[in-house]
């Protein structure tokens, strides 16, 4: 009889899915993996015990948990890394969500916080799985500088080539360490792996080098190797590097098939958060196929911007309607490969406040000029810490209707026209001026009268 009812359940799941709400913020072991169900010793459902249960099945599972809860992981043991101690193991196809993700959150007190702050390990090791999905979560304070496997990499969220696809959706992942991607750090193989960071925030990480100073390290928000990389309506800001000397980025990609970044800042990484400042990148790539960059703000970063390098020679990079502005040495580094900057055929509304970037004069690019930004703002639940950040442009930037006339809904991005929406779900283009266009960057100004002298009111 049991045995046959262990069939009917494993019939069940597979059809179904898993499907589990966590009821405490504890962190205990689930009893029995193979009974289907949630349960601690003391009879409750743990964010731990869920994830074991889901990693027993090779089913399309789901975990909710309740708004406005903390999770702090605890069952720590320095001789063991599987699913029962230190970080949370995923091995399966999963989504952990926020509860009722339908219901827009309103105030960044809502998401679920895990923070592995007392055992000395990153938060997430994703081993493997056909497709992971995180909605609606914040991630703070892992550690992969003592981690036992993969040590160094992934200091909130560690992903290896054997997981298919990853998303972060609505989340933020904050304050974490690691040797490399102390964020994220994202394995890949040809063909294979996708990391997706949509309407995200990345922010406050620390790349640390010591004690690895012959060692390959990066990627202060975001490390990525192989595979695809796409980010939309995101911020990655205020990274840091803890060892002055060493050079570390924002976004870190290597050997990567394509890159693309719509409707995103990468901001003041390098900026003192931590009594230091540090050289960081915007963004720094090596080997990437093809990277597209459109409607997005590369600003502010303590080193260069942007640096594109290749390898084999036929590499892409595609820039429109973005800004390139004061970050602290150069908003451009070395660009090689096919540089899709615009032509007079095609022009890209690219604004740049020096000249290192080399631009195309006759696409309607601009260099050396002043952008006129305001400074990052976003929600601020902690003193000196903001997270979603946006970077609205002043009311006489000259940022202002000055991106593509091209129809967005009727163009779309990749005949150079704006994308549809900014970073904020604002449409595009606000209209004004003489022509109707978009703003350049990430920001859609919605109410400004007059501010380029060519608006006029019914």
């Amino acid at each position: 009889m049991k045995k046959t009812a262990l069939i009917l359940l494993l019939v069940s799941i597979s059809c179904q899915g898993l499907e589990f709400t966590v009821n405490t913020t504890e962190d205990t072991l689930d009893v029995d993996q193979l009974d289907g169900l949630c349960l601690d010793i003391n009879g409750n459902c743990s964010l731990r015990a869920a994830i074991m249960q889901t990693n027993a099945f090779a089913t399309n599972d789901t975990i909710y948990l309740p708004r406005y809860t903390s999770y702090v992981l605890t069952q720590t043991n320095s001789g063991f890394d599987d699913q029962r101690f230190n970080d949370l193991d995923i091995t399966g196809r999963l989504t952990l969500s926020i509860e009722n993700p339908d219901v827009p959150i309103r105030t960044f007190e809502e998401r679920p916080i895990i923070s592995a702050q007392l055992i000395n390990d990153r938060v997430f090791e994703l081993s493997s799985g056909q497709q992971i999905r995180f909605l609606g979560i914040g991630i703070i304070h892992g550690n992969a500088l003592g981690s036992l496997v993969n040590e160094r990499k992934g200091g909130g969220i560690y992903v290896s080539d054997q997981v298919g696809f990853f998303e972060l959706n609505k989340s933020y992942v904050a304050l974490n360490q690691a040797h490399l991607g102390a964020g994220i750090y994202s394995e890949g193989k040809f063909g294979g792996n996708g990391l997706a960071i949509i309407d995200s925030d990345i922010s406050y990480n620390i790349t640390d080098f010591m004690g690895a100073p012959l060692l390959e390290a990066g990627g202060a928000g975001v490390y990525k190797t192989s595979g695809t990389f796409f980010m939309d309506s995101s911020s990655i800001h205020n990274n840091q590097a803890v060892s002055m000397g060493f050079l570390s980025e924002g976004l870190h990609f290597i050997n990567l098939d394509s890159v693309t970044i719509f409707n995103s800042l990468i901001a003041d990484n390098g900026a003192q958060f931590n009594g230091i400042e540090s050289l960081l990148f915007g963004i720094r790539s090596r080997d990437v196929e093809t990277m597209f960059v459109v409607n997005s703000n590369i600003t502010g970063n303590r080193h260069l911007g942007i640096d594109f390098k290749g390898g084999v020679g036929n590499e892409r990079l595609f820039i429109s309607n973005t800004v390139l502005a004061d970050n602290f040495s150069d908003n451009c580094g070395d660009l090689e490969g096919e540089l899709l900057l615009g032509d007079v055929d095609n022009p890209a509304h690219i604004f740049s406040s020096d000249e290192s970037c080399h631009l195309p004069p006759s696409a309607n690019n601009v260099e050396n000029a002043d952008a006129k930004l305001n400074p990052l703002k976003g929600f601020s639940p902690v003193n000196n810490f903001q997270f979603f950040v946006s970077q609205a442009p002043m009311d006489d930037s000259p940022l202002i209707d000055q991106g593509s006339a091209l129809n967005p809904l009727m163009n779309g991005w990749h005949a150079g026209a704006c994308l549809r929406v900014d970073m904020r779900d604002v449409s595009r283009p606000q209209y004004g001026g003489f022509e109707v266009r978009c703003d350049i960057g990430s920001y859609e100004v919605t109410d400004v009268i007059f501010a380029n002298g060519f608006e006029f009111i019914d």
